[in-house]
């Protein structure tokens, strides 16, 4: 296993949630605004995850031949806000969501050794340039044994 195939499979996982959006397996940028902001569109709002990897512990236990690596991901979204539409249930909704799909899968269909527990959460509301949006991190650790 290596980090590629773990971030493809966290990507595929986010990518099967209902109302997901669209789902970025980096940190996205752009000198332009204009195209920056339509990385993160869905449709006529915005409606992203981006996963990044901001840490990583790598451990080699004994003479096992075995080392496990533990990815510590955060993903990071925002949810256009709209009172109109009660766009604060549905990002929450959509939060929950994201974690239940890691939950279901503990091995993470089998590119992992485990998904790691607690999943941490912060959810704010800001402005993502000039559009006012709720905005998530979810932190999510994931291990992976190479032996070698």
């Amino acid at each position: 296993m290596s980090l590629s195939t773990v971030r493809a499979e966290v990507k595929s996982v986010l990518e099967a949630v209902t109302g997901a959006g669209t789902v970025h397996d980096y940190e996205r940028y752009s000198k332009e605004w204009s195209t920056y902001k339509d990385f993160f569109k869905s449709g006529d709002h915005i409606n992203f995850i981006e996963i990044l990897r901001p840490s990583f512990e790598r451990d080699v236990q004994g003479s096992d031949s075995t080392e496990r690596v533990t990815h510590n991901f955060v993903l990071k979204g925002a949810y256009s806000l709209s009172d109109d539409n009660a766009s604060e249930k549905t990002f929450q909704d959509l939060v929950e969501a994201y974690c239940q799909a890691f939950r279901n899968i503990p091995t993470l269909n089998s590119t992992a050794e485990v998904v790691q527990y607690p999943v941490i959460g912060r959810i704010i509301t800001g402005m993502f340039g000039s559009v006012l949006c709720h905005i998530c991190e979810i932190e999510i650790s994931i291990r992976e044994r190479i032996v070698f």
